[in-house]
């Protein structure tokens, strides 16, 4: 929304402070006009201020809920960001009544994705603490570690009976 379109009467003020103008400058009614344009420019710079800093504002409060409906989208989806590019979803429709992202719209939002354009964009499932590769067949380290225990006798004599 652009607040400075220049009105007529913005084009009147800017007429009446031409340099060329010839107001006496101890005019009463003159000064009081100049104070008044014055005014009004420093009321116009004011308010394109707040709207430039309403803006700013509204945008990275709209960055912050895209990132957390991401985040939410991530338990579902392989790449959360997928929930705006893949799906036709609009952040809007995942706010609840208080403006907040509404967790359970962002899930239905990002399985219906899933049942849409198939498994591939699913998160994948880990199974890691059911397989672990044979990395771990009881191979532990029985002895402490350090160079205290290196110079030590027990360790010596663990060493001597072939025991590592």
């Amino acid at each position: 929304m652009d607040t400075t379109d220049p009105t007529p009467l913005d084009a009147d003020l800017e007429a009446q402070d031409a340099p060329g103008r010839d107001d006496t400058p101890g005019d009463p009614s003159a000064r009081e006009a100049q104070r008044q344009r014055s005014r009004r420019r420093e009321a116009e710079q004011a308010r394109d201020a707040a709207a430039a800093e309403r803006d700013a504002t509204s945008a990275r409060l709209a960055l912050m809920q895209t990132r957390e409906a991401e985040r939410v989208a991530a338990e579902v989806l392989a790449d959360g960001s997928d929930l705006f590019t893949l799906g036709s979803v609009a952040l809007d429709q995942l706010l609840d009544d208080e403006g907040n992202i509404s967790a359970q719209a962002v899930r239905a939002a990002a399985e219906g994705i899933v049942t849409a354009r198939g498994q591939r964009f699913a998160k994948p499932v880990h199974v890691g603490a059911l397989f672990d590769g044979g990395a771990d067949r009881g191979a532990r380290l029985t002895r402490p570690t350090g160079w205290g225990n290196v110079f030590s006798p027990a360790y010596r004599d663990h060493i001597a009976r072939g025991q590592r």
